[in-house]
């Protein structure tokens, strides 16, 4: 890993860049960014001059105040706000793993187009028991904050899926990412 971004993968690291990946046009000054993270002073100072310096964020004044904010053309930001994302979905449903389920994300959280208030699109395949699934899609909402939107399918109800709706179908099939497969 190179020294540019091994700060990036570091807990403190992901934990400062959330605040910034998922409110693209907020900017935040360094005490804000310290009381929304729970990071010491010493951290996110270290790690907001690393992340401006790799060109992550951008440093715009206001008088006396320094506000930081994300660089969302840069190309790691788009990946790792994908790499967030299917990393903290993986977390609640690794535990469908191995019941003949599959779970899929799509829309613009696949894509990395995805801000604050953006919803998850998910695509479920799964058998008629449902139960299970719906506990953890409950779980899930309440890990990540955030709306989710699931789709949920038999396995030979979105095998007819291109004939039934294919213009759905084909936006799924476009962006999708497996969160957990059979």
């Amino acid at each position: 890993m190179t020294a540019a971004i091994k700060p990036i993968f570091t807990r403190n690291g992901i934990r400062l860049l959330n605040l910034f990946l998922f409110s693209p046009t907020a900017e935040f000054h360094q005490a804000e960014a310290i009381k929304r993270s729970g990071l010491s002073r010493t951290t996110v100072a270290r790690l907001l001059k690393e992340f401006r310096k790799e060109g992550l964020l951008r440093v715009t004044r206001k008088g006396d105040l320094t506000l930081y904010s994300i660089v969302s053309g840069h190309p790691v930001v788009r990946q790792l706000k994908i790499f967030l994302n299917v990393t903290n979905l993986y977390e609640v449903f690794q535990s469908l793993s191995g019941h003949d389920i599959e779970v899929y994300l799509y829309g613009s959280a696949a894509r990395g187009d995805d801000e604050e208030r953006s919803d998850i699109d998910l695509l479920i395949i799964a058998g008629p028991n449902n139960q299970e699934v719906l506990k953890v899609l409950e779980k899930a909402r309440r890990k990540i904050s955030r709306e989710i939107n699931a789709v949920i399918y038999s396995p030979a109800d979105y095998a007819r899926l291109p004939e039934t709706d294919n213009l759905f179908y084909n936006n799924v099939e476009k962006d999708k990412i497996a969160i957990i497969t059979w």
